[in-house]
């Protein structure tokens, strides 16, 4: 089985060194690197050239002509790799020195994987260790894990995601299912790569710590994210809506009723918040029908998006908590929407 690493990078003078000698010093080497670099301004470059002219395995490298962002410098970077395994690494982290074979050993041991998403250590700027991994900041303990196991689409889609790009990797089927990518994109490209992997595969959330996840003040995703308010404008809802719609046309993958039911239900769920009336009685009138439903509190935030809804008609803004109680969204899907079989997956092949 082969691997790669997708390296994308974009002004990481600071720290793109010590996280490329880190992957240069696994105990299994890749068999590839791809490195995208999104037209740097820094010395990035000639940091990933000496890199390249020194490495113990292949390089390939690309510089995109100009600016597309962190998403769509992945998505043109994971066309270019050949692993069976593919893992992602974010330009500012550092690997334990066993990730690569760890995590191999999992896809070898059971074909079927489409993805595996393992825990990571949050550290400081300088590695200084802060005691806290990223489950344990979002309150992912083991029934947790075990429950997203069983039925991760419903986790991702009722915006619990315990998914991180840095302690993620994927098969070669997944990533191919998962391009082109949707645009707009609502979400970032490893939970889209996740959303896609539920669908298409089953997967496995391991423990194990695997990355020192660096926390600074120019990272672009961080876990001071977690648990915080996010705002949410009309346009990130009409693009959930159109990625939402791409990933349920890709659901020819996969035969299991219960994801096209979820799926269906948050379009559903999308579409009434996008269609909601100005004039206050109607929009009061179609708020209840959809409450009634459930689905404020399986793919919204429940009475808080209730009340929002009704205070503010007419405005395009509406703020959503990315954290969310997890088992007791599972019981709600798997009780009251999804009275199906067990789940049945076709594997890609």
């Amino acid at each position: 089985m082969k691997t790669s690493v997708v390296v994308c990078t974009f002004n990481g003078q600071r720290f793109l060194d010590e996280q490329l000698q880190s992957i240069a010093k696994q105990t299994r080497l890749p068999d590839e690197v791809v490195i995208c670099d999104d037209c740097s301004t820094d010395d990035t470059w000639s940091i990933i050239e000496r890199f390249a002219a020194s490495s113990p395995m292949p390089v390939q490298l690309m510089h995109n002509r100009r600016r597309v962002g962190v998403t769509h410098n992945f998505e043109g970077a994971l066309r270019h790799a050949k692993g069976d395994v593919i893992f992602l690494s974010d330009q500012d982290d550092v690997w334990l020195k066993d990730k690569l074979e760890y995590v191999a050993s999992l896809f070898e041991a059971d074909p079927g994987l489409g993805m595996v998403v393992t825990d990571i250590e949050i550290v400081g700027e300088d590695l200084t260790p802060t005691g806290m991994s990223m489950w344990q900041a979002s309150h992912a303990d083991t029934k947790t894990l075990r429950s997203f196991e069983k039925n991760p689409l419903l986790y991702l889609l009722s915006r619990r995601n315990i998914v991180s790009g840095a302690g993620a990797a994927f098969s070669k089927a997944v990533v191919r299912a998962s391009l082109p990518f949707p645009r707009p994109m609502a979400v970032i490209h490893d939970a889209w790569l996740a959303q896609v992997a539920s669908c298409v595969s089953h997967v496995k959330a391991d423990p194990q710590t695997t990355v020192k996840y660096r926390q600074h003040p120019d990272q672009l995703f961080g876990t001071r994210k977690i648990g915080s308010p996010m705002e949410i404008g009309r346009s990130h809802y009409q693009a959930q809506y159109q990625q939402l719609i791409c990933l349920r046309d890709r659901l020819d993958y996969c035969y299991d009723s219960r994801m096209i039911e979820a799926l269906d239900n948050n379009i559903h769920h999308i579409r009434a918040r996008l269609d909601l009336p100005k004039a206050l009685p109607e929009r009061l009138t179609a708020i209840a029908q959809e409450a009634v439903t459930g689905r404020y509190g399986l793919y919204s935030n429940g009475i808080r998006s209730i009340v929002k809804d009704l205070m503010l008609p007419g405005t395009e803004t509406d703020y959503l908590s990315e954290e969310r109680t997890p088992l007791r969204v599972a019981k709600r899907i798997s009780s009251e929407t999804l009275r199906s079989p067990s789940l049945r997956m076709r594997r890609l092949r």
